[in-house]
């Protein structure tokens, strides 16, 4: 929040229990959050690219209930309430994860994210199309949020022309952060030196610019080029008036 002024979206995991899930929405909305995404997964949730999970769905009426709490506890309509869809995931189907999504949209869902962890894109382009004719027939069409982690072989373009209006590319920066430093770690330790790690490495100069050090050291050199033109100043007009 500090660094963007991008709309920020907050993974809530399944939202807890309604009144935790009231707590979050409004304490995520004084933060300046403009959405937050929580599954339909009962609690405590098991990550969804783990094969030897089990993924276990929240009855559907249970989670549209916290939804429609969300809502009410928000203090304006700006803040987002977006629903992720674990039937795929849970190995349900293309009409049974529709089916939720019909429920969340009544009660109030700002955004449908689809989820999958199968390479294959067709399931999620299946529900993208007939989500187009569902949400005609309600009279209202909630953003549609891909996370093509797994299914990563169809184009960020052919998504937004399917009706997708959020892409979330989720952990590509994290899993290649790691990589870079488990390079870097073996490199020093075999080198014995960090020398031959610096071709991995951006530069300090770099950083600074990035975090905003550069920014920050003008604006320290303006502040005391001021207070030296102020105090020159000042003491000038005092030497003129003793004289």
């Amino acid at each position: 929040l500090n660094v963007t002024s991008k709309p920020l979206i907050v993974d809530g995991d399944t939202g807890g229990e309604p009144a935790q899930f009231e707590y979050l929405v409004q304490h995520l909305e004084r933060l300046g959050v403009s959405a937050v995404i929580i599954e339909d997964k009962v609690y405590p949730k098991r990550n969804s690219l783990d094969a030897s999970a089990s993924q276990d769905l929240e009855d559907p009426m249970v989670f549209a209930e916290k939804i429609k709490t969300g809502k009410e506890a928000a203090v304006t309509p700006d803040f987002m309430i977006m629903a992720r869809l674990e039937s795929l995931i849970a190995g349900g189907t293309v009409r049974e994860a529709l089916d939720r999504a019909e429920k969340y949209i009544l009660a109030g869902a700002d955004g449908i994210m689809i989820h999958s962890n199968k390479p294959d894109p067709g399931p999620i382009l299946e529900f993208a199309d007939a989500y187009q004719r569902l949400c005609q027939r309600l009279g209202r069409r909630p953003v549609l949020v891909s996370v093509p982690t797994t299914y990563n072989t169809v184009s960020d373009a052919e998504l937004a022309n399917r009706g997708f209006n959020i892409i979330i590319h989720a952990n590509h920066m994290l899993r290649a952060a790691y990589k870079a430093m488990a390079e870097v770690a073996s490199t020093i330790l075999t080198g014995g030196s960090s020398l031959e790690a610096n071709p991995l490495c951006a530069t300090v100069p770099e950083v600074f610019s990035t975090v905003g050090f550069d920014r920050i050291t003008r604006m320290d050199r303006e502040r005391v080029e001021t207070m030296r033109r102020v105090s020159a100043e000042t003491n000038g007009a005092a030497a003129r008036s003793n004289g």
